[in-house]
């Protein structure tokens, strides 16, 4: 048997509904010059673990896949075992002689310590079967894809789920090349980016996983980075915490998964406005737009989850089995539940998918960089450290000025203060480790208060608009509406005095405390 062979595979897999599929293969992007011929295969896969599903913890895969007489062994590493990006992950594969796996001829050692002692206990776990037309297309010069459709079946001992979807590898060129082509299919008919793998849905249903939400995992830069390198990681760890948490916020029922998606939307939004001077200006309005778009769909379920959870649940303990408040809930909650249906369809429509392929396509292509000038092409490539200093700075010396005469700010200026905060905070928390310190730590605390009670005088002026829309609404009894309006109000009222003084003291620490990333930050 000869070595097994390994490499990264760069591809795109795309889910589409099973009757626009026919419309998928008939678009002009796989027929005609360029495009190779169709060729029908019929596969079955049987994927192998422990019974304790030792590989999976492992974030390893073993599949043998049956491709008429010959039979090819597969094992992929995930996220967590070598996986360099969202849309490429190492892929070690061989033939084999039969249908069960055959790992003694793995040479790469790595790969041999993270099986470890789980190969002599490997079973078949479940399978998948699916019809795949294959065909190869050539798009100019710029890349050749394999395109695979596959319609079938994954099948567990716990049930088993449909499968319809295409598959994008890049097999020559440049990466700009596959997500063009996604998204001139996504154009012509929407698809949605599929984030579950076969495996991961066989697993899903093998052990019966609830839709589960996900902070995002800290984000650490190698002091050794680039600019530019340090740019496409964070890019990168954001857009990843809106894959990971998509599912949850499209078919679950925690509000918190919905809240996820936003907040890495909104880091999105900072991270580009960040690093807007080194971006080129057209990709960053694109990409803002899109995000802002989003943001603007998710916002109602947003503040409507942050009125009934947070903010109103304080006054209901006060007066406790209060009737007006309880008919407000009520409303409040039949609302939210229409916020809801929104942001479901947002995450069903082409443009959310073209979103998530355009941020794709700039963290996996370097075109866009051929584009700077060698002034900024320098700065990207100067130390992360370096580069990040100076954008801290920028940000730094944006909030002080915003905040100046901070007691005699107007409702509208000390807005433009609390997003220049929430920039900056966010800022802080991506450089944060390649500053490590003392020093650092006590300085994000304090950014942190301060955010936190702008953040919360924001929502209680949210809440004002909220109870507005509410009060008077068709089918509601006004009076109680009205009453309840007035408790809510008046409860947040009483508090905002205090709460403005403890403004002023943070912001006061604010301009006293020294900057981690240094003196030079304070401009």
């Amino acid at each position: 048997m000869g070595p097994m062979d390994s490499g990264r595979e760069i591809e795109l897999k795309l889910s589409v509904r099973p009757d626009r599929l026919e419309r998928v293969m008939r678009s002009p992007h796989l027929q005609g010059e360029g495009a190779g011929r169709a060729i029908p295969r019929a596969l079955r896969n049987v994927y192998y673990d422990t019974p304790h599903l030792a590989l999976r913890e492992r974030g390893l895969v073993v599949r043998v896949r049956e491709a008429g007489r010959r039979y090819i062994q597969t094992v992929k590493a995930s996220n967590g075992a070598g996986s360099s990006g969202l849309f490429n992950r190492h892929e070690w594969e061989r033939p084999v002689p039969g249908p069960k796996p055959d790992l003694a001829g793995i040479d790469d050692p790595t790969l041999r310590q993270e099986l470890g002692t789980s190969v002599s206990q490997l079973a078949p776990v479940f399978s998948s079967e699916v019809k795949r037309i294959t065909r190869t297309i050539q798009r100019g010069e710029s890349g050749r894809i394999e395109v695979a459709v596959d319609q079938g079946r994954v099948t567990t001992p716990r049930g088993s789920a449909p499968i319809c979807e295409i598959e994008l590898e890049l097999k020559e060129g440049k990466p700009d090349a596959l997500f063009d082509l996604a998204l001139a299919l996504n154009e012509e008919t929407p698809l949605r980016l599929e984030t579950l793998s076969k495996s991961d849905r066989g697993y899903a249903i093998l052990t019966e996983d609830a839709i589960g939400w996900s902070k995002a995992p800290p984000l650490v830069l190698d002091p050794a980075l680039t600019g530019l390198q340090a740019l496409e990681t964070i890019l990168r760890h954001n857009l990843g915490h809106i894959l990971t948490n998509e599912r949850a916020a499209r078919e679950g029922h925690d509000p918190e998964g919905v809240h996820q998606v936003r907040l890495a939307v909104r880091r999105l939004r900072s991270v580009l406005s960040l690093f807007r001077s080194v971006l080129p200006a057209e990709t960053v309005a694109a990409l803002n737009e899109e995000l802002k778009w989003l943001a603007g769909e998710m916002s109602a379920a947003r503040n409507l989850d942050v009125f009934v959870d947070e903010l109103l649940r304080p006054v209901q303990a006060a007066f406790a089995d209060d009737a007006d408040l309880a008919a407000l809930e009520t409303m409040a909650r039949a609302r939210r539940g229409a916020a809801y249906e929104r942001v479901r369809a947002a995450f069903a429509t082409g443009r959310y998918t073209a979103l998530l392929l355009r941020l794709g396509r700039l963290i996996e292509s370097r075109t866009w960089q051929e584009t700077l000038d060698p002034e900024t092409a320098q700065r990207l490539g100067e130390p992360a450290r370096i580069l990040a200093g100076r954008l801290l700075s920028e940000r730094y010396s944006k909030v002080r000025k915003r905040g100046r005469r901070f007691g005699k700010l107007s409702a509208k200026d000390r807005h433009r203060l609390r997003l220049g905060v929430k920039k900056l905070r966010y800022a802080s928390e991506c450089f944060r480790s390649l500053f490590e310190g003392e020093a650092t730590p006590r300085y994000l605390k304090g950014l942190s208060r301060l955010q936190d009670v702008l953040g919360h005088l924001n929502d209680v002026e949210t809440a004002r608009d909220l109870l507005k829309e509410l009060d008077g609404e068709d089918g509601s009894p006004p009076a109680a509406i009205t009453r309840a309006s007035g408790l809510v109000i008046g409860w947040y009222k009483r508090g905002a005095e205090e709460l403005e003084t403890k403004l002023r003291k943070q912001w006061k620490q604010f301009k006293a405390d020294t900057p981690f990333w240094g003196e030079d930050g304070a401009g």
